[in-house]
């Protein structure tokens, strides 16, 4: 799907080593942000060319590559939780490409690409106020925010999108 800005292409496994590296300069950067106490060691697999393999390899998940042009500047990874709901599993854009619109035009295109989705879940950190304030920007609310994990040291905030598609395509 392409217009002007981004489009999203399903990745493939000759694009892993790109969307690794894309990855893991994303999170690598996020470290930044993680509040004193916190710890951010990434989420599973960033940095991990066998885990990304895995997963655009696994039926029950869409990998895209988010492009600009031909370059490779982000992923989405959305995980399809069975009955109408789908999971968005992560989303990043590379330092160098954010604040830029360029993820929400990805969100905009993940919802054209997936009409039949009835409900769209994640999770973020709830010291992440920089990617909380984009999820609510593009239409999710909180569901939930969970207990401290004492792993990472901080409590995650759920979001859910159940928006009609008429809604989703004015976004």
């Amino acid at each position: 799907m392409k217009s002007d800005g981004v489009s999203l292409k399903r990745a493939t496994v000759e694009d892993v080593e790109t969307l690794t590296a894309v990855q893991t300069r994303t999170f690598v950067d996020d470290r930044r942000l993680v509040p004193p106490g916190g710890t951010l060691a990434g989420p599973p697999g960033f940095d991990s060319v066998t885990w990304n393999r895995r997963v655009i390899e696994n039926d029950r998940a869409a990998y895209y590559k988010v492009l600009l042009g031909e370059k490779i500047i982000g992923g989405l990874i959305l995980i399809d939780a069975g009955n109408g709901k789908w999971e968005l599993g992560r989303i990043y854009i590379d330092p160098g490409h954010q604040n830029r619109g360029f993820g929400q035009q990805t969100v905009r295109r993940m919802y054209r690409l997936h009409p039949h989705v009835r409900r769209w879940r994640l999770g973020t950190p709830e010291w992440a106020s920089r990617n909380r304030h984009f999820y609510e920007k593009m239409g999710f609310t909180i569901v939930e925010i969970t207990g401290v994990d004492p792993n990472p040291g901080w409590r995650s905030v759920e979001y859910e999108n159940g928006l009609a598609q008429e809604e989703r395509e004015q976004r």
